[in-house]
């Protein structure tokens, strides 16, 4: 009888450790796999908010080739902030698209844009890139032929479900001459 009692109480006592390690190892597995899911999630978004830019980039490419400048509207927010070197700061949408319809007016602009890395937070987005224009002026055109070529960080928002540049700020690469 002693032994039938003491391989029980083994047997128990053996059962209860298996439970406690299980459940542990369980509750780890799943901290685990929140958080891996978490991460994919994660990725997924920042991929999908990055093809959505890079789809604004094109249409941009697009606009400014084809001398849209009231187009530029789908690629900019209205409260949209723009740098540009040796000039001052652009303000807003309408006097964004009024600059560009100058320009535009001028001649060909032809931009090449690679976006080259992406962070984000909720409905917001930061972009790093590559820009490079040749600008090809027309008879009216005041200013020379040129190229140029640098770098930009532009600010995205999340607006009524399309990303809009809200803050642009390309820097040039181009020495002063």
């Amino acid at each position: 009888m002693e032994r039938t009692n003491l391989y029980s109480g083994r047997t128990l006592l053996y059962s209860f450790l298996f439970w406690v390690v299980f459940t542990v190892l369980s509750c780890t597995n799943v901290e685990n796999k929140d958080t891996s899911n978490e991460a994919e999630a994660q990725q997924k978004e920042l991929e999908e908010v990055t093809s959505k830019i890079k789809e604004q980039n094109s249409r941009f490419e697009r606009f400014y080739l084809n001398g849209q400048a009231d187009s530029l509207a789908l690629v900019f927010g209205e409260n949209v902030k723009q740098y540009i070197s040796h000039q001052p700061p652009t303000n807003g949408l309408d006097e964004l698209i009024k600059n560009n319809q100058l320009l535009m007016s001028w001649g060909t602009w032809e931009f090449e844009i690679a976006t080259m890395e992406v962070k984000t937070s909720g409905q917001m987005a930061v972009e790093r890139g590559k820009y490079k224009y040749t600008f090809t002026p027309n008879e009216a055109s005041p200013i020379t032929a040129s190229v140029d070529s640098g770098n930009y960080v532009a600010l995205w928002e999340e607006i009524d479900g399309k990303w809009k540049v809200v803050w642009d700020a390309p820097v040039t690469e181009i020495p002063f001459q």
